[in-house]
């Protein structure tokens, strides 16, 4: 488990391209999908008599900002301007601490 976390830390550029290669792999249409595409697919998977219903909740002005925004973004690579943030890596070993423990 640490040791996992430790690779995440050391790479986290190579590991978010990973992470969006296997979404690329599975759905070669995720990196174009935006929220309205998910809240039209959500209506359809309602039944037909409750379909009105939902529509009228996903036509709701509070959904505008978001609709145009892709569901999966292209994210910059984290990490590569700055150090972690010790809030976020608590607990995590990093190579320069005196323990580190193998896993």
């Amino acid at each position: 488990m640490i040791h996992a976390a430790n690779e995440a830390v050391r790479q986290p550029c190579l590991n978010l391209r990973i992470a969006q290669t296997y979404l690329a792999a599975s759905d070669e249409k995720m990196a174009r999908r935006t929220w309205q595409d998910v809240m039209h697919e959500f209506v359809l998977t309602k039944a037909e008599n409750s379909r009105p219903y939902c529509q009228r909740g996903v036509d709701e002005a509070a959904f505008d900002p978001l609709r145009p925004l892709k569901v999966v973004p292209q994210l910059p690579c984290p990490g590569s301007a700055r150090k972690p943030n010790n809030k976020v890596f608590r607990g995590v070993v990093f190579p320069s601490s005196a323990e580190s423990v193998d896993c």
